[in-house]
């Protein structure tokens, strides 16, 4: 590749954990390929996006990578700005998000991460995650 850009996203815990109680979690769920649709009453965790895109509003040609354990595309297509849709389940391996294989400007992604709860979730207010994004440019 003589040009283009790739990032990664790698998780701490492949879920959100409450940080007063670890054995109370909100898993990534890695079921249907690592692609799972938010449902309520369903315990679930991960990233969606509704594409890679430049200041002129173009969407660039940027294949969706796969999940390094499953093989599933990653991340999901997001419905944008609400609770519905799917998510990508994170893992502690590190996953391309996107990447391109040409000279790009102004390139952004808009990325959501969602979470649910089931009736059995313990509640807590400390459940978190940590997720570290990595970009790489190629010349």
């Amino acid at each position: 590749m003589s040009s283009g850009a790739t990032v990664t996203v790698k998780s701490q815990n492949a879920a959100l954990m409450s940080s007063s109680n670890h054995g109370d979690v909100i898993p990534s769920l890695t079921a249907n390929g690592g692609i799972n649709a938010m449902a309520h009453g369903t315990a679930n965790y991960g990233l969606c996006t509704d594409g890679v895109k430049s200041t002129d509003g173009a969407t660039r040609s940027v294949p969706a990578s796969s999940d390094p354990v499953t093989g599933a595309a990653f991340p999901a297509t997001c419905s944008s700005g609400t609770a519905a849709g799917s998510v990508g389940a994170v893992t502690t391996s590190a996953q391309a998000i996107w990447s391109v294989a040409h000279a790009t400007a102004n390139a952004f992604q808009s990325l959501e991460v969602k979470a649910a709860i089931s009736g059995t979730t313990a509640a807590h207010s400390d459940y978190g995650d940590t997720l570290t994004f990595v970009a790489t440019g190629t010349f």
